[in-house]
């Protein structure tokens, strides 16, 4: 039971880490190589690179608005997650190992 409930904890810290990491990627990524921005407040022929911050920024805030349905059920998986994970620790610490 015991390994049961950690290996249960670790694949939703997995699943819930991956996406998070997996954006950042991509927002440092444009920061670093650039983007070419359209649409938002720079309009649909910018046609030049920015980077640093403004891309950095520019990325996040395009992936959270045209991904939006999956922002929101990763927010509801990260505090399943959190909450799982405050319940099982303190059981699977006091609980003795089975032999």
């Amino acid at each position: 039971m015991k390994k049961t409930l950690v290996t249960i904890d670790i694949i939703l810290i997995v699943l819930t880490v991956v996406p998070a990491a997996w954006l950042l990627w991509q927002c440092f990524h444009s920061a670093i190589y650039g983007t070419i921005p359209q649409g938002f407040t720079y309009g649909f022929d910018y046609g030049q690179m920015i980077y640093g911050a403004e891309a950095f920024c520019y990325t996040m805030m395009f992936f959270c608005y045209f991904l939006c349905f999956l922002v929101i059920p990763w927010v509801a998986l990260f505090f399943i997650t959190l909450i799982f994970t405050l319940i099982i620790v303190p059981y699977v610490k006091r609980k003795p190992a089975a032999k």
